[in-house]
């Protein structure tokens, strides 16, 4: 079976004295073949999603700020225990204090819901007794930069606090132990500093160190202690070249180390993210990340070792029409697990987008999406093909 979205999006821009208000509203009808993503209890089923938005801003001299909240509520017509409702409130500000210094802040604060068969509840087959895993996660982050566009150097300075907590969760007919996901809470600190040098007119070196710490608050005597603290080194450059070619490019070394004393894990890691437009009409972008993850949620193995790429391709044919493609493929190793894990990923999205007038527009999409694993109940595949109406005010 495919997949099939009719989405209206209405948005209109109120001004209240010196705020801005930006309300959006988007409505979308699907047939999903593959809600739980398990091949092994394949079903479909019809999928309601509304999802209005609300934004305030204001700007002042050297000062921006807005706050926007959000819903997203998701309803499955033959699956209602699937049914969920995300609520998230969210703010930034930029400051601009001097031509040399700047400061901007963000923060967060999710009521959400995973759907069965995602995250913690990934390859159940007890999909009939299971529920959306609910949980609250708040975050907030700062970034310091000094240094005047153009300079020969620029430092930049990160650090960011969140935390995560889960609710208890109990099933029929048989209800489960109350902290079935407790020992998934965390909190999470990150440090980290980039420094930028100008090799060339559109082109800088850098440097950067992150630092992360992730605490989990509760700890069950069958599952091993996963609080561990991280630090990645690397080395890269990013650049801009005649206007055609923009890219970073991130290599290097990741030190993990467990709280309980588990050997130290040193591997490689880093990320390439280039963008090239040979065309004012026509661009293509490539992405590759390699991220070597502590090991949360499955066996006994010490780190993931995950590998991402992606290749996408965006064509302006008209003033009205547009056509994208992206391309996907991915591994995730669970090193050391008992018995040792892997899974394969790839993906696959075609679409055309008309504009016929300033606030109508039309998208037709396909999208391919499958997982092997050698644990059985992680395969999955899913076809979805999108037709998308979207309206603005």
């Amino acid at each position: 079976m495919c997949c099939m979205v009719v989405k209206v999006d209405a948005s209109q821009v109120v001004r209240l004295g010196p705020i801005d208000l930006n309300p959006r509203l988007s409505i979308s009808e699907a047939y999903n073949d593959n809600v739980f993503f398990i091949n092994s209890q394949k079903n479909g089923s019809w999928v309601t999603t509304i999802n209005p938005r609300l934004q305030f801003t204001r700007k002042w001299n050297r000062l921006s700020f807005d706050m926007s909240y959000s819903l997203t509520d998701i309803r499955y017509a033959s699956f209602s225990q699937n049914d969920t409702t995300n609520n998230l409130l969210s703010s930034s500000s930029h400051w601009v204090f001097n031509y040399r210094n700047k400061l901007d802040l963000t923060s967060s604060l999710c009521f959400c819901q995973n759907p069965i068969g995602t995250n913690l509840t990934q390859g159940s087959v007890d999909t009939q007794n299971l529920k959306p895993v609910k949980y609250t996660r708040n975050n907030y982050q700062a970034t310091y930069q000094f240094g005047a566009q153009g300079a020969q150097g620029n430092l930049i300075f990160r650090a960011g606090y969140s935390e995560t907590n889960y609710d208890s969760q109990t099933t029929t007919p048989t209800p489960l132990v109350l902290t079935r996901y407790s020992y998934q809470d965390n909190y999470n600190i990150n440090l980290g500093g980039t420094f930028l040098y100008k090799v060339m007119p559109k082109t800088q070196a850098l440097f950067e160190i992150n630092h992360i710490i992730l605490k989990y608050a509760n700890k069950q005597a069958t599952i091993l202690n996963n609080s561990y603290y991280q630090t990645n080194y690397l080395f890269g450059a990013t650049w801009k070249a005649a206007g055609k070619t923009t890219g970073t490019i991130k290599l290097g070394m990741f030190d993990l180390q467990y709280d309980d004393g588990r050997k130290t894990n040193l591997g490689l890691t880093g990320m390439i993210n280039v963008t090239w437009q040979p065309w004012t009409y026509s661009g293509f972008t490539l992405t590759a990340i390699q991220n070597n993850l502590p090991n949360i949620g499955i066996g006994t193995g010490s780190y993931i070792n995950q590998k991402q790429f992606s290749l996408g391709w965006l064509h302006t044919w008209s003033p009205r029409l547009n056509s994208q493609l992206r391309l996907m493929a991915g591994t995730q190793n669970y090193v050391g697990t008992t018995p040792e894990t892997s899974d394969t990923s790839m993906g696959m999205t075609v679409g055309l987008s008309y504009r016929m007038r300033p606030w109508l527009g039309f998208g037709l999409n396909y999208t391919y999406n499958r997982r092997d694993s050698n644990r059985n109940s992680y395969n999955y595949d899913q076809n979805m093909m999108v037709l998308n109406v979207n309206l603005t005010l």
